[in-house]
C-alpha cells in the first residue's frame, strides 16, 4: 500500500491550520472499504476560482451504517475544517461506503491576515 499526502496552503492559510487525512483513512483501514481486499478508495480534490473542493468516496467494502455516536476522527476533523478553515465537512454515511466532501474557501479567514 502506498500513501500519498498532499498539502496546500493559500496566503489565507495559517501555519498550525491543515487537513489532516490520517483518521479518516485510519476508519477506511479499519472498518471501511481499504478493511477488504476488494475495497477501493477514490480522493479527488479541485481548485476552482473562490474555494477548494476535496472528495473521499469509499467503494466495495463492508456495508455501512450510521454511526451511533461521534467518533475520535469526526470530533478532530469537523471542527478544524468548519471553525479552523471556515469550511464546510458533509459526510454521508451510504450502504455502499462512506463519502466526505470538505469546501475550504480560498478567500481570507477572518482574523488571519492576507
Amino acid at each position: 500500500m502506498r500513501w500519498v499526502s498532499y498539502a496546500y496552503r493559500s496566503q489565507s492559510a495559517c501555519d498550525d491550520d491543515a487537513i489532516d487525512p490520517i483518521p479518516i483513512a485510519t476508519n477506511a483501514v479499519k472498518y471501511g472499504a481499504l478493511s477488504v481486499p476488494s475495497g477501493r478508495l477514490r480522493v479527488e480534490w479541485s481548485r476552482g476560482e473562490a474555494e477548494i473542493v476535496i472528495r473521499w468516496s469509499e467503494a466495495d467494502g463492508p456495508p455501512v451504517k450510521p454511526p451511533s455516536h461521534q467518533g475520535f476522527g469526526t470530533r478532530l476533523v469537523g471542527p478544524l475544517v468548519q471553525n479552523g478553515l471556515e469550511g464546510k465537512l458533509r459526510l454521508d454515511w451510504n450502504p455502499d461506503g462512506v463519502a466526505c466532501e470538505i469546501v475550504i474557501s480560498l478567500s481570507p479567514r477572518r482574523g488571519h491576515p492576507q
